[in-house]
């Protein structure tokens, strides 16, 4: 049997009392006091460093008891009124207000019941009144329409939605009609049958990410840049639940046994998620939504990404079939500049491409777009990347493109590039050209144990022409950082001979005048 302490923590003030803190927990001792090291920390002075204690026991009937403890504590603790003496355990009901001094503390026993945890009062958004409303609406919402056991289909159906809708303000109105407005009652529908506050978000096509730190703060990345959004959801219930909607297709659960998911739908968008026991500021979202939208070459260099020399550049790096890495960290744009850079192929060339989430949009016809499968629930009939690339082979392409390429496969794209298929393209998450190539080469050894430093170093060296690096500033926006060709190995090392690079402290792409190679004209 499960068994979850909840702890309600308020503050005496001359009004309603503030209430601090409502949590589950999973543990069945619990310390409370000054210290922030306690499982409760109540940061006033008049607080002892650990006050009390508070424990769930087993007892001889197999039920769970309640016991409170205080632990010598300077100013004493009062249940029900009554001062309790110092060490002594002392059996505590639902229902009992354990006091200490300004504060007051109920404990509720919750048997096989899935704890919400980390309920957070404060917020810049909601007033704590409307707040509480909403918490306790939501929860009567959900459970009269048994909104948990629902299919997304059922939840857009309209004559559902006015159905909730009715059960939605008949709630508000039982609570406490003064809130009964229409933003109220929105914001209420909103966390029933969609996705709370992050529902707009998750519709509009030129937002590309969303961050949802804890119920109170939501950001989102729209047209590149990285915006606060002034929303927030009721509590955790309201959250959990909206990712519970978003994951409901994989079929993976996320609760107190599985607290952390990352994972991708069959729309390619990814969820990472963590509950509040592992993510100390409450439960957290981030959602990475599939956005194909083509940028052209000249939209690159309207938005400043590259110059119009850079362009004439890579243009000729792709028709002259070099080997090309694109290169940069995440959210830095490696997609959307390799999406570009393949508009340049002639339509004439047969093309294959390997991703793990198809995002490549190429206008070419003569193109074939393989994409990973993820196994299924008994992780059977998934094909991993190795897989597609061997079929790719197979398949007589004049060049193969491969998205973000992994340890796993790499061996599999030195054959790629060794065998007739020039002007192959990959991209890789790497910091820098020269991170770059220390991966492939670490990638290299530990696949092949038996290999020398200096030889992983001749194979990249023989494998790859073009190393593109992108990056992204701290306004947003997104440059081509360098442009490398990757040459050959002299006193051991790759050498990288920069063409091109962002300046940033004058804003302007230099080109590097000394450059010269007998293969490429700049």
């Amino acid at each position: 049997m499960d068994v979850f302490l909840q702890v309600k923590v308020q503050k005496a003030t001359e009004g309603e009392p503030e209430i601090l803190l409502v949590k589950d927990f999973s543990k069945l001792e619990l310390k409370v006091g000054r210290n922030s090291d306690n499982d409760i920390s109540i940061p006033d002075n008049s607080v002892s460093g650990l006050h009390i204690k508070i424990k769930a026991k087993r007892e001889k009937s197999g039920e769970y008891g309640l016991f409170i403890i205080d632990c010598n504590s300077s100013n004493g603790t009062l249940l029900n009124g009554v001062k309790l003496l110092p060490k002594v355990e002392t059996p505590l009901r639902e229902g009992d207000f354990v006091s200490i001094v300004n504060y007051s503390i109920t404990v509720k026993l919750l048997k096989n019941k899935k704890p919400k945890v980390n309920v957070s009062f404060k917020s810049s958004y909601l007033d704590e009144k409307t707040r509480m409303l909403m918490i306790e609406a939501h929860e009567q919402i959900v459970s009269r329409l048994e909104l948990r056991k629902k299919r997304i289909e059922t939840l857009e159906d309209k004559d559902f939605e006015r159905k909730a809708r009715s059960i939605v303000e008949l709630v508000i109105k039982d609570l406490n009609p003064e809130f009964l407005t229409k933003t109220v009652i929105n914001d209420c529908l909103k966390e029933a049958i969609a996705y709370g506050p992050i529902t707009e978000l998750l519709k509009d096509p030129s937002c590309s990410s969303i961050y949802v730190n804890n119920v109170d703060t939501i950001y989102a990345e729209i047209g590149g840049r990285n915006q606060p959004i002034n929303k927030c959801f009721s509590g955790e219930d309201a959250l959990i639940l909206a990712i519970e909607r978003l994951i409901m297709e994989t079929g993976v659960s996320f609760d107190i046994d599985n607290p952390i998911i990352d994972l991708r739908r069959e729309d390619s968008t990814k969820i990472s998620a963590a509950l509040s026991t592992v993510s100390l500021g409450g439960t957290t979202l981030y959602v990475r939504k599939q956005v194909k939208k083509s940028i052209s070459i000249k939209e690159l260099c309207d938005n400043n990404t590259i110059t119009s020399n850079i362009a004439d550049f890579l243009e000729l790096i792709v028709k002259e079939r070099l080997n090309i890495i694109v290169s940069g960290a995440i959210d830095t744009g490696k997609t959307t500049l390799l999406n570009a850079l393949c508009s340049f192929i002639p339509k004439k060339q047969r093309v294959i491409t390997i991703e793990e989430a198809s995002e490549l949009d190429l206008k070419l016809k003569n193109s074939v777009s393989l994409e990973v499968k993820l196994p299924d629930k008994r992780g059977l009939n998934g094909v991993d990347i190795n897989s597609l690339i061997k079929i790719a082979l197979s398949m007589r392409p004049d060049r193969v493109i491969v998205g973000d390429l992994k340890k796993s496969a790499f061996m599999d794209v030195l054959e790629i590039m060794n065998a007739g298929h020039d002007g192959s393209m990959i991209t890789m998450v790497a910091n820098s050209a020269t991170d770059m190539i220390k991966k492939l080469e670490n990638m290299l050894l530990s696949l092949d144990g038996n290999l020398l430093a200096s030889s992983a170093r001749e194979q990249i060296s023989g494998a790859f022409d073009i190393v593109i690096q992108v990056s992204k500033l701290d306004d947003g926006s997104r440059k081509v950082s360098s442009i490398s060709e990757i040459g050959e190995v002299i006193d051991g090392e790759v050498v990288l001979n920069e063409i091109f690079k962002y300046d940033k402290s004058s804003g302007n792409f230099l080109l590097n005048d000394t450059f010269s190679s007998p293969s490429l004209e700049v």
